[in-house]
Formats: structure tokens, sequence, C-alpha cells
């Protein structure tokens, strides 16, 4: 199955990343070259200015790392790995489900209205 490690399974995995670049694409985080997680991660502070989308963004990295780490147990214990694609929309799906659970009106018109499009987006 190859190297187990926190270092290859967030940062060095071609199927982690993979992930990685599908989901942060969904959110608007464009990764560059070998760009991981974490780096990606530190960016995000100050590519969304708002709050509520810093919350949506760190929904997003807690999601990966949970989804990423079912998807090494899978592989595990079954010798298969996943569809990136169906781990992808699955991430998307649940923060969507739990952004939806907390999110009051207190949301400005532009944040809803973000929050809205990826909703809808999700293939």
């Amino acid at each position: 199955m190859g190297e187990d490690s926190c270092q290859h399974l967030f940062f060095q995995c071609a199927c982690s990343a993979m992930v990685c670049q599908n989901v942060m694409a969904w959110i608007g985080i464009r990764i560059v070259n070998q760009e991981n997680l974490f780096i990606a991660w530190k960016r995000w502070s100050r590519r969304f200015k708002s709050k509520k989308r810093q919350r949506v963004c760190y929904s997003v990295i807690a999601a990966l790392v949970y989804h990423i780490w079912r998807m090494r147990n899978y592989s595990y214990w079954n010798d298969a790995v996943p569809r990136i694609d169906g781990v992808s929309r699955t991430i998307k799906i649940d923060v969507c489900s739990r952004i939806k659970s907390i999110a009051d009106m207190q949301w400005n018109v532009e944040d809803r209205i973000w929050f809205n499009q990826l909703v809808t987006s999700i293939e």
C-alpha cells in the first residue's frame, strides 16, 4: 500500500492531493505547483476577509482531514482506493450540510449568495 505516515497521507499522497485540489477549487482556492493542504490553508485567511467565509473554509479543512483519513482506512482494509470524485463530492455535501445547520440570518447578502453558489455547484 505504500508509505503510511501523516506527512505522506496529508502532504505527499497523490490521491489526497487530487481530493484537495478538487475541493479547494470548489471554494475558489487555486493550488499552485506542489502546494499542499497546509500551505493552502495558511492562505485562506488572507483570501477570505469575511469571517463567515473563513468559517466555511475551516469546515472544509476539517472535512478534508477527516475524509482523507477515512479514504486511507478504506484503502488499507479493503485493498481498494475509493473514487476521488466520490470522496470530493462527499466532502462538499458534508460541508454544506454542516454550514446550513448553523447558518443564520446574520449572514450578509454577499456571503449568503456565495454559499448558495457553493451548494448549487456540487456535481
